[in-house]
């Protein structure tokens, strides 16, 4: 059927084929079981939550990335001129904003996009941290995590990125001293000697820093929790909220905070009460001379580079 079809879209001016599967043959060869296969994975094997990838033309123009946002439902269709008004079923996608080009992936992964098969499996072991890190920025994966504070104001002045570089370390430090259950020692150090002895590289994938005009630092590290907590932390000490206020924060997850459809909000996954638990802990440990000094650190990374996060606090 669907070669019929084919040869139907080369000459639109023929008769429609039919779209009954008892009018044609059996047709077991490698291309046909190719088809079956690409019907398959689209409407089958794909899930909620997976991410579609369409390789652009060339390497110049953006690929496009979206996610799977619901199973597959037969009664769902749309018509399309082209194949006679005929119903396709469809999957529903939410197309991510990206605007990464071929040419900046890397190259096994560009071949990949590159295959003449429709459809393609893309192993999530091999390329997984590479597609969420263009389709997302920010995300948690399992036991692991990256994340982006930025710094839009950067003006080519590299020492205006130091205020910000040694906050998040600090900050890194401070998740490391409670694993240790070692806060009170930690807190009781100066700025300095407490990052050099208790920043731990072997918990971090990653520390980037990323500054052209403007820039960014990422954390990109193997317990998924340490850079949501440094951002939240980050957020404490912005200058916009009071000792007190900070210390009895509540973390809320925005993405279980929305009610379902039988209205029911979901409870806190672990990441957010593991994050909760070391933020109490941290501000709890903190004097109020030590949050004006970080909040200081902070001000000074604001006007050096305008660090900032996209935690929100709640009015």
């Amino acid at each position: 059927m669907s070669q019929a079809w084919v040869k139907y879209y080369y000459d639109p001016d023929s008769k429609p084929p039919s779209n009954n599967p008892d009018d044609y043959e059996v047709d077991k060869n490698a291309s046909n079981n190719a088809a079956v296969g690409n019907v398959r994975n689209v409407f089958q094997n794909m899930q909620v939550g997976d991410l579609v990838l369409v390789g652009a033309f060339g390497h110049y123009e953006p690929i496009l990335i979206g996610e799977i946002t619901e199973p597959y439902d037969g009664r769902r269709s749309v018509r399309y001129e082209r194949y006679g008004n005929e119903r396709i079923p469809f999957r529903r996608v939410n197309w991510l904003r990206t605007d990464v080009e071929r040419r900046f992936l890397s190259e096994p992964l560009s071949r990949l996009l590159s295959n003449r098969r429709t459809v393609v499996h893309i192993d999530k072991q091999v390329f997984g941290e590479e597609i969420y890190r263009v389709s997302y920025g920010d995300y948690v994966s399992g036991a692991e995590s990256r994340y982006i504070y930025e710094g839009p104001a950067y003006k080519n002045i590299a020492l205006a990125t130091v205020p910000g570089i040694d906050l998040i370390s600090y900050f890194c430090a401070a998740f490391n001293a409670f694993e240790e259950d070692e806060l009170a020692k930690f807190f009781s150090l100066d700025i300095q000697k407490a990052t050099n002895d208790y920043f731990e590289q072997d918990v971090l994938y990653s520390f980037e820093i990323e500054f052209a005009s403007p820039g960014s630092y990422v954390l990109h590290a193997k317990r998924a929790a340490l850079p949501l907590l440094v951002a939240v932390l980050v957020a404490a000490t912005s200058g916009a909220i009071l000792f007190n206020d900070a210390r009895t924060a509540q973390i809320e997850n925005s993405s279980n905070a929305q009610p379902s459809d039988a209205g029911k909000v979901a409870a806190p996954d672990p990441c957010t009460l593991e994050i909760q638990e070391k933020y109490a802990a941290i501000m709890g440990s903190i004097s109020a001379d030590r949050f004006k000094q970080l909040c200081k650190m902070n001000m000074d990374a604001q006007h050096g580079v305008g660090l900032r996060t996209r935690i929100k606090r709640k009015r």
